[in-house]
Protein backbone atom coordinates (compact mmCIF):
# COMPACT_ATOMS: atom_id res chain seq x y z
CA UNK A 1 0.00 0.00 0.00
CA UNK A 2 1.00 3.62 -0.44
CA UNK A 3 2.14 5.30 2.74
CA UNK A 4 0.63 8.76 2.24
CA UNK A 5 1.86 11.86 4.01
CA UNK A 6 0.01 15.09 4.70
CA UNK A 7 1.82 16.71 1.79
CA UNK A 8 0.14 14.24 -0.58
CA UNK A 9 -3.24 15.86 0.12
CA UNK A 10 -2.25 19.32 -1.05
CA UNK A 11 0.44 18.34 -3.55
CA UNK A 12 0.81 21.14 -6.10
CA UNK A 13 1.68 18.68 -8.87
CA UNK A 14 -1.47 16.67 -8.17
CA UNK A 15 -3.69 19.75 -8.02
CA UNK A 16 -2.47 20.74 -11.49
CA UNK A 17 -3.45 17.35 -12.96
CA UNK A 18 -7.02 17.29 -14.32
CA UNK A 19 -9.39 14.50 -13.28
CA UNK A 20 -7.00 12.83 -10.85
CA UNK A 21 -7.65 11.40 -7.41
CA UNK A 22 -5.12 12.27 -4.67
CA UNK A 23 -2.90 9.31 -3.77
CA UNK A 24 -3.95 9.56 -0.12
CA UNK A 25 -7.56 8.89 -1.15
CA UNK A 26 -6.53 5.96 -3.36
CA UNK A 27 -4.63 4.52 -0.39
CA UNK A 28 -7.68 4.93 1.88
CA UNK A 29 -9.93 3.09 -0.56
CA UNK A 30 -7.45 0.27 -1.08
CA UNK A 31 -6.90 -0.15 2.65
CA UNK A 32 -10.65 -0.34 3.18
CA UNK A 33 -11.14 -3.16 0.67
CA UNK A 34 -8.07 -5.01 1.98
CA UNK A 35 -9.50 -4.96 5.50
CA UNK A 36 -12.74 -6.43 4.12
CA UNK A 37 -10.75 -9.17 2.36
CA UNK A 38 -8.93 -10.03 5.57
CA UNK A 39 -12.13 -10.13 7.61
CA UNK A 40 -13.70 -12.51 5.09
CA UNK A 41 -10.50 -14.58 4.74
CA UNK A 42 -10.18 -13.87 1.03
CA UNK A 43 -6.62 -13.92 -0.35
CA UNK A 44 -7.21 -11.30 -3.03
CA UNK A 45 -9.37 -10.19 -5.92
CA UNK A 46 -9.11 -9.14 -9.54
CA UNK A 47 -10.82 -5.88 -10.46
CA UNK A 48 -11.63 -5.65 -14.16
CA UNK A 49 -14.67 -3.37 -14.40
CA UNK A 50 -13.53 0.08 -15.50
CA UNK A 51 -15.66 1.93 -12.93
CA UNK A 52 -14.21 -0.18 -10.12
CA UNK A 53 -10.73 0.12 -11.61
CA UNK A 54 -11.03 3.90 -11.58
CA UNK A 55 -12.33 3.91 -7.99
CA UNK A 56 -9.39 1.90 -6.65
CA UNK A 57 -6.53 3.21 -8.84
CA UNK A 58 -7.52 6.60 -10.22
CA UNK A 59 -7.11 5.50 -13.84
CA UNK A 60 -9.83 4.52 -16.30
CA UNK A 61 -7.43 2.80 -18.68
CA UNK A 62 -8.29 -0.70 -19.92
CA UNK A 63 -6.63 -3.28 -17.71
CA UNK A 64 -7.08 -4.99 -14.38
CA UNK A 65 -5.96 -4.62 -10.79
CA UNK A 66 -4.94 -7.48 -8.53
CA UNK A 67 -5.66 -6.52 -4.93
CA UNK A 68 -4.09 -8.88 -2.36
CA UNK A 69 -5.46 -9.00 1.16
CA UNK A 70 -2.03 -7.83 2.29
CA UNK A 71 0.73 -6.15 0.35
CA UNK A 72 0.92 -3.78 -2.60
CA UNK A 73 -1.62 -4.05 -5.44
CA UNK A 74 -0.48 -4.76 -9.00
CA UNK A 75 -1.97 -2.78 -11.87
CA UNK A 76 -1.77 -4.06 -15.46
CA UNK A 77 -2.63 -1.56 -18.18
CA UNK A 78 -3.56 -2.37 -21.77
CA UNK A 79 -3.63 1.01 -23.46
CA UNK A 80 -2.15 4.50 -23.08
CA UNK A 81 0.74 4.03 -20.64
CA UNK A 82 1.80 7.68 -20.10
CA UNK A 83 -1.73 8.59 -19.01
CA UNK A 84 -1.89 5.60 -16.68
CA UNK A 85 1.44 6.58 -15.14
CA UNK A 86 0.10 10.07 -14.51
CA UNK A 87 -3.22 8.93 -13.09
CA UNK A 88 -2.27 5.99 -10.90
CA UNK A 89 0.44 5.31 -8.30
CA UNK A 90 0.60 1.59 -9.22
CA UNK A 91 2.25 0.47 -12.48
CA UNK A 92 4.20 -2.75 -12.74
CA UNK A 93 6.11 -1.91 -15.94
CA UNK A 94 7.53 1.27 -14.41
CA UNK A 95 10.63 -0.77 -13.55
CA UNK A 96 11.42 -1.31 -17.24
CA UNK A 97 13.92 1.21 -18.59
CA UNK A 98 16.92 1.29 -20.93
CA UNK A 99 20.05 0.07 -19.21
CA UNK A 100 18.42 -2.27 -16.69
CA UNK A 101 19.57 -5.88 -17.05
CA UNK A 102 17.16 -8.74 -17.68
CA UNK A 103 18.54 -10.31 -14.50
CA UNK A 104 17.50 -7.26 -12.51
CA UNK A 105 14.04 -7.42 -14.08
CA UNK A 106 13.76 -11.08 -13.07
CA UNK A 107 14.80 -10.26 -9.51
CA UNK A 108 12.24 -7.46 -9.30
CA UNK A 109 9.51 -9.94 -10.25
CA UNK A 110 10.64 -12.40 -7.57
CA UNK A 111 10.78 -9.67 -4.91
CA UNK A 112 7.31 -8.49 -5.91
CA UNK A 113 5.93 -12.03 -5.56
CA UNK A 114 7.63 -12.36 -2.17
CA UNK A 115 6.21 -9.04 -0.96
CA UNK A 116 2.71 -10.26 -1.88
CA UNK A 117 3.17 -13.55 -0.04
CA UNK A 118 3.40 -15.72 -3.18
CA UNK A 119 6.96 -17.07 -2.89
CA UNK A 120 5.83 -20.71 -3.07
CA UNK A 121 3.46 -20.62 -6.09
CA UNK A 122 5.39 -18.06 -8.13
CA UNK A 123 6.91 -19.63 -11.28
CA UNK A 124 5.78 -23.11 -10.24
CA UNK A 125 5.88 -25.42 -7.23
CA UNK A 126 9.15 -26.00 -5.33
CA UNK A 127 11.47 -28.21 -7.33
CA UNK A 128 9.67 -27.46 -10.61
CA UNK A 129 9.97 -23.69 -10.92
CA UNK A 130 10.70 -22.28 -14.37
CA UNK A 131 13.94 -20.34 -14.59
CA UNK A 132 12.74 -17.36 -16.62
CA UNK A 133 9.86 -14.88 -16.85
CA UNK A 134 10.15 -13.76 -20.45
CA UNK A 135 12.13 -13.47 -23.64
CA UNK A 136 12.77 -11.38 -26.70
CA UNK A 137 10.37 -11.34 -29.65
CA UNK A 138 11.49 -10.66 -33.22
CA UNK A 139 11.61 -12.59 -36.48
CA UNK A 140 11.17 -15.67 -34.33
CA UNK A 141 8.54 -15.97 -31.61
CA UNK A 142 11.21 -16.66 -28.99
CA UNK A 143 14.56 -14.88 -29.26
CA UNK A 144 17.29 -13.63 -26.93
CA UNK A 145 17.53 -12.13 -24.46
CA UNK A 146 15.93 -14.49 -21.98
CA UNK A 147 14.66 -12.68 -18.87
CA UNK A 148 16.23 -14.89 -16.23
CA UNK A 149 18.21 -14.64 -13.03
CA UNK A 150 21.85 -13.50 -13.24
CA UNK A 151 21.62 -12.64 -16.96
CA UNK A 152 23.48 -9.43 -17.76
CA UNK A 153 21.87 -8.49 -21.10
CA UNK A 154 20.79 -4.85 -20.87
CA UNK A 155 17.53 -3.49 -22.24
CA UNK A 156 17.86 -1.03 -25.10
CA UNK A 157 15.29 1.21 -26.82
CA UNK A 158 13.62 -0.66 -29.68
CA UNK A 159 13.76 -4.09 -28.05
CA UNK A 160 10.49 -6.04 -28.04
CA UNK A 161 10.02 -8.57 -25.26
CA UNK A 162 7.35 -10.82 -23.80
CA UNK A 163 6.78 -11.04 -20.05
CA UNK A 164 5.14 -14.28 -18.96
CA UNK A 165 5.13 -14.66 -15.15
CA UNK A 166 2.94 -17.40 -13.77
CA UNK A 167 1.53 -18.82 -10.54
CA UNK A 168 0.94 -22.52 -9.85
CA UNK A 169 -1.23 -23.35 -6.84
CA UNK A 170 -0.73 -27.02 -6.01
CA UNK A 171 -3.84 -29.17 -6.60
CA UNK A 172 -5.84 -26.02 -7.39
CA UNK A 173 -5.01 -24.07 -10.55
CA UNK A 174 -2.33 -22.33 -12.57
CA UNK A 175 -2.52 -18.76 -13.85
CA UNK A 176 -0.35 -16.73 -16.18
CA UNK A 177 -0.48 -13.48 -18.10
CA UNK A 178 1.78 -12.89 -21.11
CA UNK A 179 2.27 -9.33 -22.27
CA UNK A 180 4.43 -7.99 -25.10
CA UNK A 181 6.08 -4.63 -24.56
CA UNK A 182 8.43 -2.31 -26.39
CA UNK A 183 11.41 -0.72 -24.66
CA UNK A 184 11.36 3.01 -25.37
CA UNK A 185 13.76 5.83 -24.53
CA UNK A 186 11.66 6.62 -21.44
CA UNK A 187 10.66 3.12 -20.29
CA UNK A 188 8.16 0.63 -21.71
CA UNK A 189 5.08 0.67 -23.93
CA UNK A 190 2.63 -2.22 -23.75
CA UNK A 191 1.75 -3.39 -27.26
CA UNK A 192 -0.31 -6.53 -26.55
CA UNK A 193 -3.76 -6.38 -28.13
CA UNK A 194 -5.41 -9.17 -26.12
CA UNK A 195 -7.52 -7.73 -23.27
CA UNK A 196 -5.66 -7.86 -19.95
CA UNK A 197 -8.27 -10.05 -18.30
CA UNK A 198 -8.36 -13.36 -16.47
CA UNK A 199 -9.50 -16.20 -18.74
CA UNK A 200 -10.73 -19.50 -17.29
CA UNK A 201 -9.90 -22.46 -19.58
Amino acid sequence: MIKPTLTDIQSKSEMKKPFTIPSVEIARRQLSIQKALQVNRIDGLFIVQRVDLFYFTGTAQNGFLFMPAQGEPLLFIKRYWPRARQESPHTILDKVKPGITVGELFQISVETAESLGYTVPYLGPPGYKVAFIGHGVGLELIEPPVIANNKDDRLEPGMTLALEPKMVFHNEFAAGVESVFLVTDQGARLISQVPAEVFIC
